[in-house]
């Protein structure tokens, strides 16, 4: 019988992207220690780029047609698979640096080098600190189901709850073809106010699929500060704000999936 299955056969992750929102622009910091983070990140991300922003004026000038001006905006780096396509990317931009996973195995190794990243980028730069604070640390997970069947066979009844909140119910029973797109705010830890965004499509490449893409941002009620990172009395960890969101992850998968995908991908253990 025909069904969805995971995208990465043991789970059904395409994209995990752990990421931190500073108070100010990261952008003059990395322009002036950009050697340094080449330096320290190159054996693990061979492809290390600046971000680049081109300034164009407009209009004539004095002197003539104007020159466009460059800068340095952040920077991109990569770890290829062999069919060289991107298997993780570390990024900075404006006032944010975020670590993305494209090939993932298990969420402790995901968190674990996501957080070294950090330490490191944040050891060169010299941040966070009193004067650029951590502000938001934000997860999102970008799952993916293929179905081994005829395109035409597919429906969202194959892969989600029948009594799911987190779809609408009209498109349990309009075809192959249908979104949702949902958002709302919680508390995912300690008062940490947090919004989920949700957007749940189908589509037909060369089979039907579906993604389900939720992200989670959470304001921090206390910004992050050098003497913080690690979490003390007061306030709590980066580590722990990512795994409770990775938790408030798992709690909407398990209400979003059907009992057999959450078997398939490791949420439910399967019942002997």
């Amino acid at each position: 019988m025909a069904a969805y299955i995971p995208f990465a056969g043991k789970n059904s992750i395409v994209e995990a992207v752990l990421a931190l929102q500073f108070a100010q622009s990261l952008t003059p910091a990395v322009a002036e220690k950009f050697d340094d983070l080449k330096s320290e990140f190159i054996a693990d991300f061979p492809s290390f780029e600046k971000m680049q922003v081109f300034q164009f004026t407009v209009g004539a000038t004095q002197l003539g047609a104007a020159t466009p001006s460059q800068s340095t905006a952040g920077f991109n780096a990569s770890r290829l698979k062999a069919d060289g396509k991107p298997s993780r990317v570390f990024r900075t931009m404006d006032m944010n640096i975020s670590m993305h996973f494209l090939e993932y195995d298990h969420w402790a190794e995901t968190k674990g080098a996501a957080l070294e990243g950090f330490f490191r980028c944040f050891k060169i730069l010299g941040l966070p600190s009193a004067q650029n604070p951590i502000v938001a640390v934000s997860l999102r997970f970008i799952d993916r189901f293929t179905f081994d069947g005829s395109p035409e066979s597919a429906s969202a009844q194959a892969l989600l709850k029948s009594d799911t909140q987190y779809v609408a119910p009209k498109v349990l029973d309009v075809g192959n073809l249908w979104h949702s797109n949902s958002g709302w705010f919680d508390s995912v830890l300690d008062g940490q106010n947090a919004i989920h965004q949700l957007n749940v499509h189908s589509g037909i490449e060369e089979s039907a699929f579906v993604m389900v893409n939720h992200g989670i941002h959470s304001n921090l009620v206390s910004p992050v500060v050098t003497a913080e990172v690690n979490g003390d009395s007061k306030r709590l960890s980066l580590e722990a704000l990512f795994n409770a969101q990775h938790e408030a992850n798992t709690v909407v998968l398990k209400n979003l999936l059907n009992d057999k995908m959450l078997v398939d991908i490791g949420l439910v253990e399967r019942r002997s």
